[in-house]
């Protein structure tokens, strides 16, 4: 379903935030074939509307450590690029889902949410021009930092 964020509930000390939203209209926009601990998986009815170009996706060993961005919605139905950057990349098999550690760089995103909230999983992660991931996890004794996924995982786990 389409969603609307209309409100933020900020992180505070061990409480992580929180994104609020919507669902807009009661049409299915596709569905879902699985939601696992590397994603939410699935099929669209149609094509959505889209706000950035096609991107290129980087292999594993092309992802560095340095600035990056996010792509998040964190009011309205409007995504917008936020800047990061990659502290660390990790190919552990491990733990797939915290592959990048991630802090946020933004001004504007800080000022907004307190950081990396809940309801931000999902965002894509960029590096130059190519997707090298999505958000997972927000550290909970700072906001400011969170985890994300390779998109190599994603892929591979999307064609299981």
């Amino acid at each position: 379903m389409k969603a609307v964020i209309k409100s933020i509930t900020k992180p505070f000390t061990n409480t992580i935030g929180e994104l609020r939203g919507d669902f807009v209209g009661n049409e299915p926009i596709g569905i879902i074939k699985s939601n696992d601990e590397s994603g939410v998986y699935g099929k669209l009815n149609y094509e959505i509307e889209s706000f950035f170009d096609e991107m290129d996706i980087a292999l594993k060993q092309e992802v560095k450590v340095g600035p990056a961005q996010i792509i998040s919605t964190v009011f309205g139905n409007k995504p917008q690029i936020y800047n990061i950057y990659i502290e660390k990349v990790d190919f552990n098999k491990f733990n797939p889902n915290k592959n990048l550690s991630i802090s946020v760089k933004d001004k504007n995103l800080i000022e907004k949410t307190g950081g990396v909230v809940q309801g931000m999983s999902g965002s894509p992660i960029i590096q130059g021009d190519f997707i090298i991931g999505a958000v997972t996890h927000v550290v909970v004794n700072d906001p400011h930092k969170g985890y994300g996924i390779l998109i190599t995982n994603m892929l591979e786990e999307a064609e299981n």
